[in-house]
Protein backbone atom coordinates (compact mmCIF):
# COMPACT_ATOMS: atom_id res chain seq x y z
CA UNK A 1 0.00 0.00 0.00
CA UNK A 2 2.85 2.23 1.05
CA UNK A 3 4.29 2.05 -2.53
CA UNK A 4 0.67 2.83 -4.06
CA UNK A 5 0.70 5.83 -1.84
CA UNK A 6 4.29 7.01 -3.38
CA UNK A 7 3.43 6.48 -6.64
CA UNK A 8 0.32 8.70 -5.74
CA UNK A 9 1.93 11.37 -4.78
CA UNK A 10 4.57 10.85 -7.54
CA UNK A 11 1.88 12.13 -9.85
CA UNK A 12 0.14 14.83 -7.88
CA UNK A 13 4.19 16.03 -7.82
CA UNK A 14 4.56 15.52 -11.11
CA UNK A 15 0.87 16.85 -12.42
CA UNK A 16 1.87 20.02 -9.77
CA UNK A 17 4.96 20.79 -11.67
CA UNK A 18 3.04 20.57 -15.13
CA UNK A 19 0.26 23.12 -14.08
CA UNK A 20 2.82 25.28 -12.68
CA UNK A 21 5.18 25.43 -15.84
CA UNK A 22 7.83 23.01 -14.53
CA UNK A 23 10.66 22.48 -12.21
CA UNK A 24 11.39 26.30 -11.99
CA UNK A 25 8.38 26.63 -8.90
CA UNK A 26 10.34 24.09 -6.84
CA UNK A 27 11.09 24.39 -3.13
CA UNK A 28 14.47 24.29 -2.64
CA UNK A 29 15.30 22.00 0.45
CA UNK A 30 17.91 19.55 1.67
CA UNK A 31 17.84 16.02 1.79
CA UNK A 32 20.95 13.85 0.96
CA UNK A 33 23.36 16.44 2.46
CA UNK A 34 26.35 14.02 1.76
CA UNK A 35 25.59 14.00 -2.24
CA UNK A 36 25.08 15.69 -5.23
CA UNK A 37 23.02 13.97 -8.19
CA UNK A 38 23.19 14.10 -11.38
CA UNK A 39 21.31 12.94 -14.44
CA UNK A 40 24.45 11.63 -16.86
CA UNK A 41 25.07 10.83 -20.55
CA UNK A 42 25.65 11.80 -24.17
CA UNK A 43 23.42 15.24 -23.40
CA UNK A 44 26.09 16.07 -20.77
CA UNK A 45 28.83 14.62 -22.32
CA UNK A 46 29.01 12.09 -19.51
CA UNK A 47 30.06 14.91 -17.47
CA UNK A 48 28.19 16.13 -14.44
CA UNK A 49 26.30 19.85 -15.77
CA UNK A 50 23.12 20.46 -13.48
CA UNK A 51 22.37 18.76 -10.76
CA UNK A 52 18.46 17.30 -9.44
CA UNK A 53 16.74 20.00 -8.07
CA UNK A 54 15.20 18.64 -4.62
CA UNK A 55 11.42 18.35 -4.16
CA UNK A 56 9.89 19.33 -1.21
CA UNK A 57 8.24 16.56 0.66
CA UNK A 58 7.03 18.63 3.11
CA UNK A 59 3.53 17.62 4.42
CA UNK A 60 3.68 14.17 2.11
CA UNK A 61 5.76 12.05 4.63
CA UNK A 62 3.07 10.54 6.43
CA UNK A 63 1.94 9.58 2.94
CA UNK A 64 4.70 8.10 1.50
CA UNK A 65 8.20 6.53 2.79
CA UNK A 66 10.32 8.52 0.43
CA UNK A 67 13.63 9.32 1.69
CA UNK A 68 14.45 12.08 -0.50
CA UNK A 69 12.76 12.64 -4.55
CA UNK A 70 15.15 14.91 -6.85
CA UNK A 71 14.00 16.03 -10.56
CA UNK A 72 16.18 17.51 -13.98
CA UNK A 73 14.71 18.84 -16.78
CA UNK A 74 16.72 16.87 -19.98
CA UNK A 75 16.68 17.20 -23.77
CA UNK A 76 17.56 13.61 -25.78
CA UNK A 77 18.61 14.17 -28.87
CA UNK A 78 17.01 13.08 -31.99
CA UNK A 79 20.68 13.16 -33.87
CA UNK A 80 22.06 9.42 -34.43
CA UNK A 81 24.96 8.56 -31.92
CA UNK A 82 28.27 7.00 -33.19
CA UNK A 83 26.53 3.89 -31.36
CA UNK A 84 23.60 2.04 -29.98
CA UNK A 85 22.27 -0.68 -28.00
CA UNK A 86 19.73 -3.54 -28.11
CA UNK A 87 17.81 -5.25 -25.73
CA UNK A 88 14.81 -7.95 -25.78
CA UNK A 89 11.29 -6.77 -24.79
CA UNK A 90 8.57 -8.64 -24.89
CA UNK A 91 10.29 -11.33 -27.10
CA UNK A 92 11.22 -8.61 -29.75
CA UNK A 93 14.31 -6.85 -30.23
CA UNK A 94 14.55 -2.83 -29.91
CA UNK A 95 17.56 -1.05 -30.17
CA UNK A 96 18.30 2.34 -28.62
CA UNK A 97 20.44 5.50 -29.94
CA UNK A 98 23.19 6.25 -27.86
CA UNK A 99 21.92 9.86 -27.53
CA UNK A 100 18.48 8.01 -25.56
CA UNK A 101 20.91 6.51 -22.54
CA UNK A 102 20.62 7.87 -19.28
CA UNK A 103 21.93 7.23 -15.51
CA UNK A 104 22.40 8.70 -12.72
CA UNK A 105 25.68 9.59 -10.74
CA UNK A 106 26.08 10.40 -7.21
CA UNK A 107 29.10 12.37 -6.21
CA UNK A 108 29.68 12.69 -2.61
CA UNK A 109 32.12 15.48 -0.62
CA UNK A 110 35.01 14.07 -1.75
CA UNK A 111 34.18 14.10 -5.31
CA UNK A 112 33.72 10.57 -5.88
CA UNK A 113 31.22 9.29 -8.23
CA UNK A 114 29.12 5.97 -8.00
CA UNK A 115 26.96 5.73 -11.27
CA UNK A 116 23.47 3.96 -10.61
CA UNK A 117 22.47 1.49 -12.20
CA UNK A 118 26.03 -0.48 -11.28
CA UNK A 119 26.78 -2.81 -8.65
CA UNK A 120 28.52 -0.36 -6.29
CA UNK A 121 25.82 2.20 -6.62
CA UNK A 122 22.88 -0.31 -7.47
CA UNK A 123 19.97 -1.60 -8.75
CA UNK A 124 17.02 1.44 -10.44
CA UNK A 125 13.90 0.42 -10.65
CA UNK A 126 11.75 2.09 -13.34
CA UNK A 127 8.84 4.42 -12.46
CA UNK A 128 7.81 5.39 -15.76
CA UNK A 129 8.33 2.33 -18.07
CA UNK A 130 6.66 3.81 -21.05
CA UNK A 131 8.71 6.24 -21.30
CA UNK A 132 11.85 4.75 -19.76
CA UNK A 133 13.73 1.21 -20.75
CA UNK A 134 15.77 0.00 -17.34
CA UNK A 135 17.88 -3.06 -18.41
CA UNK A 136 17.63 -5.94 -15.77
CA UNK A 137 20.06 -5.70 -12.86
CA UNK A 138 22.06 -8.96 -13.01
CA UNK A 139 25.13 -9.64 -12.75
CA UNK A 140 26.57 -10.59 -16.72
CA UNK A 141 28.60 -14.18 -15.07
CA UNK A 142 25.80 -15.11 -12.95
CA UNK A 143 23.27 -17.60 -13.90
CA UNK A 144 20.64 -15.66 -13.89
CA UNK A 145 21.88 -13.51 -16.57
CA UNK A 146 20.06 -14.68 -20.25
CA UNK A 147 21.15 -12.78 -23.22
CA UNK A 148 19.56 -9.34 -24.84
CA UNK A 149 18.10 -8.42 -21.35
CA UNK A 150 20.90 -6.13 -20.15
CA UNK A 151 23.16 -6.32 -16.90
CA UNK A 152 23.73 -4.26 -13.71
CA UNK A 153 26.24 -1.89 -15.91
CA UNK A 154 24.04 -1.22 -18.82
CA UNK A 155 22.13 2.27 -19.38
CA UNK A 156 18.74 3.18 -19.23
CA UNK A 157 17.18 4.73 -21.99
CA UNK A 158 14.44 6.32 -23.12
CA UNK A 159 11.87 5.55 -25.18
CA UNK A 160 11.82 8.26 -27.79
CA UNK A 161 13.86 12.14 -28.42
CA UNK A 162 12.81 14.80 -26.63
CA UNK A 163 12.56 16.84 -23.42
CA UNK A 164 11.75 15.16 -20.10
CA UNK A 165 11.89 15.82 -16.09
CA UNK A 166 14.22 12.91 -15.08
CA UNK A 167 13.40 11.74 -11.63
CA UNK A 168 15.14 10.38 -9.18
CA UNK A 169 13.82 8.69 -5.71
CA UNK A 170 15.02 7.12 -2.99
CA UNK A 171 12.38 5.13 -0.97
CA UNK A 172 12.98 2.21 1.77
CA UNK A 173 16.50 2.00 0.75
CA UNK A 174 15.36 1.52 -3.03
CA UNK A 175 16.63 3.70 -5.96
CA UNK A 176 13.99 4.47 -8.77
CA UNK A 177 14.46 6.28 -11.97
CA UNK A 178 11.45 7.95 -14.07
CA UNK A 179 11.05 10.01 -17.12
CA UNK A 180 8.14 12.30 -17.85
CA UNK A 181 7.86 14.25 -20.97
CA UNK A 182 7.92 17.73 -20.82
CA UNK A 183 4.59 19.56 -22.58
Amino acid sequence: MKKFGFFAVLFIVLFTLSACGGAAELEETVADDENEYYAMGPFSEWAPQEAFRLVSLDGLDSLIDAEYLYIVEVTFSAEEADWSETFTEDGDEITFNGNKAVKIMRLDAEDAQTWMPSPEGGEIRNLTPDTLFMPNFVDPDGDDYEEGLGHWNDNAFVREPGTYYIIYARVNNQNYMGAIPVE
